[in-house]
């Protein structure tokens, strides 16, 4: 039974016949082709025909400029000739479209089918390596005037990358697509601000001569990341500007001036009239107050590519702010065009960094902060990759090793005292903890406590690293002694010794915290750095009762029996291992520095 007519491809069969010399009806038996069908397709007297126009020269030059001078040029088309090559490959592209549709045109009228269809094939392999050619020569400045913003310019886009780059509103708009908010969510590491450093440039080379804004959530944030990679690009591309930072300005050309501004207090955002903005890492401010005025601002008159460009990752905090009810939620209404990157696409980045950051966070924040995705984090039970089933020991599975350093994690509160020790050991190049005792006292004293612990473990000789409350470090009015000087007393009269001190300067971020204890439970790739032994009763409650405020990422303190030994094991886990370390300050020669 021969195949369906629709599967054949007749300027193939044709050809092949053509040099096979069988007859027809023993070709179409061998190749299981209906007799029938293929006498309406192949002309049987014309076989010398057929096989001297497959070898015709002016048949195959189409084929053959379209692969040979493409490839020839392909390995040409990076560094700072990449725009003259680029054009040069626009030209083979579009002499081999004109070149093929002639030969497709005079196939079907000649009524010659050895070629159509192949001619057909390479018209559109052409068009389309046409569109991504002029997408690219977009970002380039005119070779004849070298006082555009040449995107390509040092600058290599990878290819999640190129569509962000490239696409403005004027040029969707011949596509049907209506866009005023360009807006490149991606998870870290992914280039999103050089990327908007880029675009920002040619954006105003597109409206030279008017004044533009660029926005960062603080100053901070502003001048160490945003205005560092847009000075940056003026420098690869060659741009001349003046950088005035008493006005926070960057001039270009002599004639566009940039505006940076940081979005900490919306009231100064007032004043000028802008033609587009970016702002950078939009969605890690809590309200959407600055942007209102930000966009208040974009009104001016002889604007020719008006827009906003968005970079950033989701809030770890609310990933489901005002920006992703402006970007998602109502993105259609708002003329939203949405790009997106993962980590792991960024192909620069050092070699090992994502596995690295694959081990630091947990797969909930591992979606968000590397793919990008608008997670809800701040959900119910802070610690939700705490399970008794994969967290909690029996009792006897782990013992206190006294050739291993002690960790003493402290929370100081009156009512109750909670304090926890444990134990790291290196496993696979990284640390497994195992809390196997805690203190755990209503209605006591630090001076208590510590003496508890004295009896406890005071002859442990392999050291004791101390971790806990930066507030420890305060002198209160009822108080001569902060609890840390407390602590160093009452260990040093009771001969404790190889002591240190790791407390920072200041408590982190509850989020941040949270963040860090989550992923020492259960990381992205299902290890697990935490084990508690089912006798610290009182942690493995924190663990599980610990509660967070609806769609924050700040603890629920309304119980203030619960969250102490949590908070305890935090200040450890935030020390040790997290991306944002803290200063420390080493307690007095002779108790360890850090």
């Amino acid at each position: 039974m021969g195949r369906h007519r629709a599967d054949y491809d007749w300027d193939k069969l044709r050809l092949e016949w053509a040099l096979s010399g069988k007859k027809l009806r023993r070709f179409c038996h061998d190749k299981q082709v209906n007799y029938s069908t293929a006498l309406k397709h192949i002309d049987c007297r014309k076989r010398d025909e057929i096989i001297a126009a497959a070898h015709d020269p002016a048949h195959i030059k189409p084929e053959v400029r379209f692969k040979d001078d493409l490839d020839r040029l392909r390995d040409r088309l990076t560094g700072e000739d990449r725009p003259q090559f680029l054009a040069a490959a626009a030209e083979i592209v579009r002499e081999v479209m004109l070149e093929s549709h002639g030969a497709f045109l005079g196939g079907v009228q000649d009524r010659v089918y050895i070629r159509p269809a192949e001619m057909a094939r390479v018209t559109l392999n052409a068009t389309e390596q046409l569109r991504a050619i002029n997408s690219e020569l977009q970002g380039v400045a005119p070779f004849e005037d070298r006082e555009g913003f040449p995107i390509l310019r040092g600058f290599e886009p990878h290819w999640y990358q190129r569509d962000f780059v490239f696409d403005w509103p004027s040029n969707l708009a011949t596509r049907g697509l209506d866009t005023f908010i360009m807006a490149m969510v991606a998870g870290i590491g992914t280039g999103k601000t050089k990327c908007g450093a880029r675009k920002m440039g040619k954006l105003c080379e597109l409206n030279r001569g008017l004044p533009h804004g660029v926005y960062a959530p603080t100053y901070r944030m502003l001048e160490d990341a945003t205005k560092r990679e847009f000075l940056a690009a003026c420098s690869e591309t060659g741009i001349q500007y003046r950088h005035m930072p008493s006005q926070n300005i960057v001039e270009l050309w002599g004639d566009t001036p940039v505006f940076f501004r940081s979005m900490d207090n919306p009231d100064h955002l007032r004043g000028p009239t802008l033609a587009a903005a970016w702002i950078d890492e939009a969605l890690q401010m809590p309200t959407r107050e600055a942007f209102d005025v930000i966009m208040g601002r974009l009104r001016h008159p002889d604007t020719r590519e008006r827009c906003v460009i968005f970079t950033g990752t989701p809030d770890l905090s609310n990933a489901f702010n005002w920006a992703y009810d402006i970007l998602v939620k109502d993105g259609v209404k708002n003329r939203v065009r949405m790009y997106s990157g993962r980590t792991r696409d960024n192909i620069s980045l050092a070699k090992g960094v994502f596995d690295f950051l694959e081990t630091l966070y947990d797969a909930k924040v591992a979606k968000l902060e590397l793919e990008g995705q608008f997670i809800d984090v701040a959900h119910g039970r802070a610690y939700y990759n705490f399970s008794r089933v994969t967290h909690v020991l029996p009792a006897g599975k782990m013992r206190h090793n006294p050739e291993v350093p002690l960790i003493l994690m402290v929370d100081f509160n009156v009512h109750p005292m909670h304090w926890v020790i444990g134990q790291s050991y290196p496993v696979r190049g990284d640390e497994v903890t195992y809390i196997f005792d805690e203190l755990y006292v209503q209605t006591t004293s630090t001076e208590e406590t510590a003496r508890e612990f004295c009896d406890r473990y005071g002859k442990h000789r392999a050291g004791i690293k101390v971790y806990g409350d930066a507030a420890g470090r305060q002198r209160h009015t009822s108080a001569t002694r902060t609890d840390y000087e407390i602590i160093n007393q009452i260990f040093e009269a009771r001969g404790v010794q190889n002591v240190e001190l790791h407390v920072g300067k200041s408590n982190p971020m509850h989020g941040e915290r949270v963040k860090d204890v989550n992923a020492r439970l259960r990381d992205a790739k299902d290890n697990i750095h935490l084990y508690i032994l089912e006798s610290c009763a009182h942690v493995i409650e924190d663990f599980e009762r610990q509660g967070v405020k609806p769609g924050t990422m700040q603890l629920d303190k309304t119980n203030l029996l619960v969250g102490h030994g949590s908070d305890a094991v935090g200040y450890y886990v935030n020390r040790e291992h997290a991306l944002r370390r803290m200063k420390v300050k080493s307690w007095s020669a002779g108790y360890g520095q850090n």
